[in-house]
């Protein structure tokens, strides 16, 4: 594989002054993003109907300082993503504004409309975890793991949306269930999806804590 990596600080790097052939790598929502920062982003946590994630967005400025990330794999087309670094909770997250990509039908309304709005979030500057953008989202008959064709019947039906990045994922399968792909115990386990999305926005974009709860 062959990755491309290009980093832009912005506030060295105001959208007039970058260079044309970035310029020509960017998308219209990329543009938009670019030139109008954290506003452009929690505009779009209010569109999901997602309150936690719009918390999490609304701790920042919307002249926080945001660095700018174009990544190319296997001459794959460009992504474009947008980072925040949260100080107070030593964090830095990722987003990337709504792409054009095809959504599969089978896709969780809820989770639809995430994807409608965000074209991923990464929980830190190395990109790999958190919601991967919908041109990465694969079905986990596809996802190379050596156990896959014991179970080929889940697999070939369950669409991975989330990474953990230790080589597990989280899933949607087409009958409607939420299922965590283990690649350790090497099997599929059964998820709760809004249980799951709730905690992720509420608690783990920024690693809070998560209440216990007491009797």
């Amino acid at each position: 594989m062959i990755t491309r990596k290009i980093e832009i600080s912005t506030w060295d790097v105001p959208f007039a002054k970058i260079p044309s052939d970035i310029h020509d790598l960017l998308s219209e929502a990329d543009i938009l993003a670019y030139e109008s920062g954290a506003s452009y982003f929690k505009d779009a946590a209010k569109r999901t109907g997602e309150p936690a994630l719009y918390d999490a967005l609304n701790l920042l400025d919307d002249n926080h300082s945001m660095r700018v990330y174009l990544e190319n794999k296997d001459n794959a087309p460009w992504l474009c993503w947008f980072g925040f670094t949260y100080v107070a909770e030593r964090r830095h997250i990722r987003f990337r504004p709504s792409s054009n990509a095809i959504l599969q039908e089978s896709m969780p309304m809820r989770l639809r409309k995430v994807y409608e709005n965000f074209g991923g979030i990464n929980d830190d500057r190395s990109g790999d975890y958190g919601l991967v953008p919908p041109e990465m989202i694969v079905l986990a008959s596809e996802s190379g793991w050596h156990f896959i064709p014991d179970i080929l019947d889940t697999a070939c039906k369950c669409w991975l949306f989330y990474s953990f990045g230790n080589g597990d994922y989280i899933g949607w399968h087409e009958d409607g269930r939420c299922l965590m792909l283990n690649h350790e115990e090497e099997c599929f386990d059964e998820l709760d999806l809004d249980a799951f999305l709730d905690d992720y926005f509420r608690y783990d974009i920024l690693a809070l804590e998560c209440p216990q709860n007491v009797s």
